[in-house]
């Protein structure tokens, strides 16, 4: 997972010439703990999931509801509070909140 992050925002730097903010150490540092939650979330599932019919099925739907509830398909800001405050609960809601505070309003580790 994170070498798949690292590779995607390599390329997209590369290619795209994408900005990804002032701070790489705050984009690291929040794409890496994503990458831990997410195994930890993987480990959860695939420890509950009798077979791997169950494992598929929870996965998708989970990824799906999570990006849905954590930001990663629409801006945060542009929902509810109350919606807000239900992507706290996820951690693609942290890591998209992260990510627009360090890219988009250049809150850095370092203030």
């Amino acid at each position: 997972m994170i070498m798949q992050a690292a590779i995607m925002i390599g390329f997209g730097v590369l290619v795209f010439h994408v900005p990804w903010g002032d701070d790489p150490l705050g984009v690291i540092m929040i794409i890496g703990t994503f990458g831990l939650a997410a195994t930890g979330l993987g480990v959860m599932i695939s420890s509950l999931a009798r077979t791997r019919g169950q494992m598929s099925a929870v996965t998708a739907v989970g990824a799906t509801t999570l990006a849905m509830l954590g930001g990663a398909y629409w801006p945060l800001d542009i929902v509810s509070p109350a919606m807000r405050t239900v992507a706290l609960f996820t951690p693609v809601g942290w890591a998209m909140t992260g990510l627009t505070d360090v890219v988009v309003r250049y809150q850095g580790t370092v203030q």
